[in-house]
């Protein structure tokens, strides 16, 4: 896939260290959550589930259904666990999110295999998660990542993303912190976001990822940017957050992403 080079220069022009941000919600979550060293029990416990699944040669069969897939022939869990898992620094990121934004109730587009999820989750044992996975054979592999580390708090749900996001939110009700990874088509991320808008908190945010995986979710991200439910958003070069933030100052951040 063709990267969009100009958002790379863009990015590296643009981007601001702690002492050039002025907002003091955002210096606060950029030294609080995004570049905070600060290291919790649960980091090492998810970590050595990953460990596990980058060494399990258990082959799956069945096709990814999600856009973006560019492998059909028979996988292996190590060989999907190497392909789309979420980088640790990444996970403590939207670990800290949840404990910094205290949120409650949070929705997953593309559980894998289930470390994403399992940061999230890990974060508020009073917290529900609602994560959909559109192919069951990782599915169930992830369920066991989900048991193994004793988290009872997330539902999972199999299925396209857009047959099952209705039922998600009719379960959660309202949505704090929504993360949305496994379709990589720039208008059906902007179509979810909008299926998804009506339930968001007042507080609430949307983690986006691979904002830069190609020019689709280029544009798709750049369109967010101006979208007026949401005052606050930040581009980490990888990922980009939207938060609604009513009554925030409306401004647009580059920052350097997680360490």
């Amino acid at each position: 896939m063709l990267m969009p080079v100009g958002s790379y220069l863009r990015y590296a022009y643009q981007v601001k260290n702690l002492h050039r941000i002025h907002s003091p919600f955002v210096y606060s979550l950029y030294e609080e959550v995004i570049r905070s060293n600060k290291h919790y029990y649960k980091f090492d416990e998810i970590e050595k589930r990953r460990l596990a699944l980058l060494k399990d040669s258990t082959e799956l069969l069945s096709n990814d259904p999600g856009a973006g897939s560019r492998k059909k022939k028979a996988q292996t869990i190590a060989q999907v666990a190497r392909r789309s898992l979420i980088h640790p620094a990444w996970g403590r990121m939207l670990f800290k999110l949840v404990l910094q934004l205290k949120c409650k109730k949070m929705l997953e587009l593309g559980t894998s295999l289930g470390i994403s999820g399992a940061y999230l989750a890990a974060a508020a044992a009073d917290a529900k998660l609602v994560t959909i996975e559109g192919r069951t054979d990782i599915g169930r592999k992830a369920a066991e990542t989900f048991k193994q580390l004793q988290l009872t708090n997330i539902t999972q749900m199999d299925g396209l993303f857009e047959n099952r996001i209705g039922e998600a939110l009719e379960y959660l009700g309202e949505v704090d912190l929504v993360y949305l990874d496994g379709d990589h088509r720039g208008e059906a991320v902007k179509g979810y976001i909008d299926q998804i808008l009506p339930r968001l908190s007042e507080q609430a945010l949307i983690v986006v990822d691979d904002i830069r995986w190609s020019p689709s979710m280029w544009q798709a991200w750049t369109d967010l940017l101006s979208h007026p439910a949401f005052e606050v958003k930040v581009d980490l070069l990888r990922m980009g957050i939207l938060f609604k933030r009513k009554g925030q100052v409306s401004e647009n951040f580059v920052l350097y992403p997680p360490a």
